[in-house]
This record gives structure tokens, sequence and C-alpha cells, in this order.
């Protein structure tokens, strides 16, 4: 099988799987459990939406990275997987709205997985695209340590950007 055709196979996989989530992200209502009025240095909650976007967001990276070096994804791979994040930022982003600060926090966190994605896509070499991907995987890592989410598995970051 070329890796064309194996990275269009994937980023179908991706798509179909995070399909029915998307709806469940899109069709929730607003976001609103910025329960902690002030910081009390304990990890912020989260409602039922967020923390079902955000694993996605978790199992969309991890898979389409599963089982290979980063150093080994193509430039193209990488688009394609920026893409599928950025519409999933997007739908996180537009549910969340709160004005308190673990809205804010998680507005900035959604923010640098954003503009990973642009990286992703738009980077001018491959390695500024591995550069994007990993700070969408750093985004994520912050997320686990500012909010609490049950279970949450923070994404190896100790990879290689560079194929050289």
């Amino acid at each position: 099988m070329n890796s064309n055709v194996l990275a269009l196979a994937v980023a179908a996989a991706v798509s179909i799987a995070t399909t029915s989530a998307t709806a469940a992200v899109r069709d929730a209502p607003p976001y609103e459990a910025a329960v902690q009025q002030q910081d009390t240095g304990e990890p912020w909650r989260v409602d039922a939406t967020v923390r079902r976007g955000m694993g996605d967001l978790r199992s969309t990276v991890d898979a389409g990275v599963a089982g290979r070096a980063i150093g080994s994804i193509s430039g193209e791979r990488l688009g394609e997987l920026g893409r599928v994040i950025e519409a999933r930022v997007g739908e996180m982003i537009a549910c969340c709205a709160t004005r308190e600060t673990s809205g804010r926090h998680l507005h900035m966190v959604l923010a640098e997985m954003a503009d990973g994605a642009t990286l992703m896509m738009q980077g001018g070499h491959a390695d500024a695209r591995r550069m994007g991907l990993l700070k969408v995987v750093q985004a994520l890592n912050l997320y686990g340590d500012l909010f609490d989410h049950s279970g949450w598995q923070p994404l190896n970051e100790s990879i290689a950007v560079s194929a050289r």
C-alpha cells in the first residue's frame, strides 16, 4: 500500500471517529461549569461537554501519531491532522463561553492548540509542521495539569521534531 493511500485511510478513520463527537460538542449547551470563582490552587472543574471534547482532541492526536516516530510523519499527513484538530478546536471555542478565570484559561489552552494546528497545516517545512504538533501536545498536557479531568493521561512530549 503506498504511503499516500495509507495517509488518506488514517485521515478518514480519524475523521469518522470524531464525527459523532463533533455533533455532540456542537449541539451541547454552552460551557457554564466554571464553578470555582477564585483560584483555590485546585484544578478547575469542567463539565461533560469539555471533558468529551478535550478527550476527543487527545484521542485524535494520539491516533494520528500512534506507533510512529514524529520525525517519520510526513508534512502532508501533519497537515491533514492539523485540519482535523483545527475543526475540533473551533467547535470547543464556540461552545465554551465563560468570563471566569477557568474559562479564560481554557480558551488560552484552546488558542495554543489552534496556533499549533495552523502551523501543522501551513508550516513551510515538515519540521515546522512537527513543531505545530508538539505545540498541540503541550497544550493538551497543560489542560490536564490545569483542569480536573479524571483519567486524563498526558501525551509524550519527548519527541524529536527534526527528522535530521
